[in-house]
């Protein structure tokens, strides 16, 4: 493992900040979203968050937990608007949390080094759930990637550009809600008007 100063620390973080910054620099002149502030500060997370990998304190697991960790409150944000409504609704969000309890408590299980004092006729075993939760985030990671690079190509060559436009249903269903509001306001006033 490698032994950072906090100096080194700091001065990787501003570099990503101020690289992150420049990019949201670029986007806010071009008149688009996601500017300064949030492109230095997704940056300086993501800088903390890898260098925090480098130091030489827990598993080498636990970047595999915080990330089976995310999927799954992104899971469960999702599902929360997928399953309203449902009748199995409780029963579903009790598998899930069973599942990701189930899959972080998996996670932090023991290193993939045999330690000393192991018996001979176990010399070669080694835990392999670290491996696979490893793997499994590798492959979560570039498919999630994949599928963005993919979304933001086939904006630019349907649109010319990277920005996504407004859904067509979604720009009626705030113009119903928009009218909704507005009739109510209007039933209001009468309501007062009689008393």
């Amino acid at each position: 493992m490698e032994h950072l100063g906090w100096l080194t620390i700091a001065m990787r973080l501003a570099m990503a900040m101020a690289l992150g910054a420049c990019v949201g620099i670029e986007r806010e002149l071009a008149d688009r979203t996601a500017g300064f502030r949030t492109h230095s500060l997704v940056a300086l997370g993501a800088a903390a968050f890898g260098t925090m990998s480098l130091f030489d304190t827990g598993s080498p697991s636990r970047i595999a937990a915080q990330v089976v960790t995310g999927v799954g409150f992104l899971i469960h944000v999702y599902a929360i608007g997928y399953m309203h409504g449902d009748p199995g609704f409780w029963r579903f969000f009790s598998y899930l949390n069973l599942f990701i309890f189930a899959m972080g408590s998996l996670s932090i299980a023991a290193e993939p080094i045999v330690k000393p004092g192991v018996p001979p006729d176990l010399l070669h075993y080694t835990d392999p759930m670290p491996q696979a939760l490893v793997l499994t985030a590798i492959v979560i990671t570039l498919s999630v990637a994949a599928f963005v690079m993919t979304m933001a190509y086939r904006s630019f060559q349907l649109n010319g550009d990277d920005e996504v436009s407004d859904d067509v249903e979604d720009r009626r269903i705030r113009e119903l809600a928009d009218r909704m509001s507005e009739s109510d306001d209007a039933q209001e006033a009468f309501n007062d008007a009689r008393v």
